[in-house]
């Protein structure tokens, strides 16, 4: 009994040793004590950190993510509406080119490449439209920028090779078409702006040769037929120029210009029935466009003695064309013809303000003048006559050298010259460019053209 008790004491008393932490006392607890309820854990607090910490990072790098990918998203599109605004941008400025609305098609280029720098067809467009307001160096520099990141596009080459052929540079102009043609054969675009350009420098052979290529390739330029009849013509082979123009008419009936420019090739071989016939189909397809058709028309019936007629017709060409010249000439000769000299007067003087080179309307005017009692001035007009005449001359003879030889840098230099003595300024600045460039040692040639002034675009008026 007393055992037991002892027992139960030593058990007590081994409990007591066991004190409570939270009252103060100094037992530390087994670690197979199991932890009271409530108790903080300290790795558990830092677990459940690091797992919002991981949330927290993740929910910021998909905000991110998201937000990189709209702003990669809006960008693409804004590039997308970027290049249709400037194709559309382009599209306007190729209408407005076509309708001879240089200067604003020249804009809508600008805004175009502004929006797409890489928009070749606006950098053309733009090369162009400056090329048709005669900046010619403008036009090349944006032609060979394009160039210099398409090279191999021979539609290019062409349009430059255009733009080197207005600033009278031949050779470069030439040069540019053949490498187009080397890039592409079967353009038949360059063969056809090469023989426009033999033409412009009266090589017809060369022009014959490469209209005929053209339409080898495309049939369908009609343009190409007139400009290898017009050849044709000038080499006197005008059964070969009225079958090129037929095959134009088989293409489209309603061409009054080709209807006009058959009548001028039988004109030219004095079938004047013939002529006057195609000059009638012409006016009545076109009756206020085609001046010419009306001034030829009254030059026939003038010849048959219709003078009522010839007159309604050189007026009516006036009225389509009140800058002509010729018309102006013309009516006022024959008034000079039947005494009617005032008016005659009139008529000649309005003509040679047109024309100054007109050595026929001077001498006409001159006699005009001596009809009418002013002998001074009839005298003086007729000395102009005298000096335009062997102006004239000189012009046809060194034409003619050219014509046969049209590489001989001296017949153009020469050519020059004669220009500037009778104050045809463009045209010698012309020639001499044209000497320079098949001889560029030619000293003379070089201090000509120096001595010209101020460079053509800049002048008040041009020659023409």
């Amino acid at each position: 009994m007393a055992q037991r008790q002892d027992r139960g004491l030593h058990r007590r008393a081994r409990r007591s040793d066991h004190r409570d932490p939270r009252r103060g006392g100094d037992r530390q607890v087994s670690k197979k004590h199991p932890r009271p309820r409530g108790e903080h854990n300290p790795k558990r607090r830092i677990g459940l950190w690091i797992a919002i910490g991981v949330l927290v990072l993740a929910a910021i790098s998909g905000w991110f993510y998201l937000a990189a990918q709209r702003a990669e998203e809006a960008a693409r599109l804004a590039a997308r509406v970027a290049v249709q605004e400037a194709d559309q941008l382009c599209q306007l400025g190729n209408t407005s080119l076509s309708r001879g609305q240089y200067a604003q098609a020249e804009d809508q280029y600008r805004q175009a490449l502004q929006k797409n720098p890489n928009l070749a067809t606006a950098g053309i467009g733009l090369g162009i439209a400056l090329a048709k307001t005669r900046r010619f160096e403008e036009a090349v520099q944006t032609l060979e920028q394009v160039l210099r990141t398409q090279p191999t596009s021979p539609f290019l080459h062409a349009n430059l090779g255009m733009v080197y052929w207005e600033m009278g540079q031949v050779d470069r102009a030439i040069e540019a078409h053949q490498k187009a043609i080397a890039l592409d054969t079967g353009f038949a675009g360059a063969y056809y702006n090469l023989s426009r350009i033999y033409f412009g420098e009266e090589q017809y052979q060369d022009a014959v040769a490469m209209g005929e290529r053209a339409l080898q390739l495309d049939p369908r330029i009609v343009e190409a037929y007139n400009n290898l009849a017009l050849a044709y013509a000038h080499l006197g082979e005008y059964g070969n120029a009225i079958k090129t123009y037929e095959k134009a008419l088989s293409l489209d009936a309603s061409q009054a210009q080709v209807l006009y420019n058959i009548g001028l090739v039988y004109a030219q071989q004095g079938a004047e029935e013939r002529a006057a016939e195609y000059f009638e189909r012409a006016l009545a397809l076109d009756p206020r466009g085609l001046a010419e058709a009306h001034y030829h028309r009254g030059v026939i019936h003038e010849h048959q003695n219709n003078l009522a007629e010839a007159v309604r017709h050189y007026q009516q060409a006036i009225e389509g064309n009140p800058q002509y010249g010729d018309a102006y000439y013309q009516l006022g000769a024959l008034r000079f013809k039947e005494g009617q000299y005032p008016e005659a007067v009139t008529l000649l003087e309005h003509a040679i303000q047109l024309a100054p080179e007109n050595a026929e309307a001077h001498y006409n005017l001159g006699m005009a003048y001596l009809r009418s009692g002013n002998t001074a001035a009839g005298e003086k007009t007729l000395n102009i006559f005298k000096e335009l005449s062997a102006y004239h001359k000189e012009v046809a003879r060194y034409k003619d050298i050219i014509k046969y030889h049209p590489r001989d840098a001296v017949a153009h230099f020469n050519l020059g010259t004669t220009y500037a003595q009778y104050g045809k300024v463009s045209l010698a600045e012309k020639a001499y460019r044209r000497a320079l460039e098949l001889d560029s040692t030619f000293a003379a040639a070089r201090t000509a053209l120096q001595e010209l002034g101020q460079p053509v675009r800049d002048r008040m008026k041009e020659d023409q």
